[in-house]
């Protein structure tokens, strides 16, 4: 299981931020509405990756393209497994062949 961080949390949005690298906006509610010198605006909170709190909910979509991969490895190791027995089982057989040639 996942770290209960922000980071691994369904709600946590990276994307499309400004922010630094190790941060991003928590969009588990509605953007709250802000003043500031230039008027209203709505703002989500923002957060570090590393941050947490009691709303965080796995994030299927990490979990999701982790799978895959470990998926995709498995697939490989499999593929690479077989290949080394075909090889095997050649060299088995040009060994056979070789010492059983009738030699008269």
């Amino acid at each position: 299981m996942d770290k209960e961080e922000c980071k691994n949390c369904r709600f946590y949005n990276k994307n499309g931020t400004l922010l630094d690298q190790d941060q991003g906006e928590c969009r588990r509610y509605p953007p709250q509405d802000r003043k500031d010198l230039h008027g209203r605006y709505l703002h989500y909170p923002t957060l570090c990756d590393d941050d947490w709190c009691g709303e965080w909910q796995e994030n299927y979509k990490i979990k999701n393209e982790l799978l895959h991969k470990k998926y995709e490895a498995s697939i490989q190791l499999n593929n690479e497994y077989w290949e080394a027995l075909i090889k095997a089982k050649k060299l088995v057989i040009e060994d056979y062949k070789f010492n059983n040639i009738d030699k008269s």
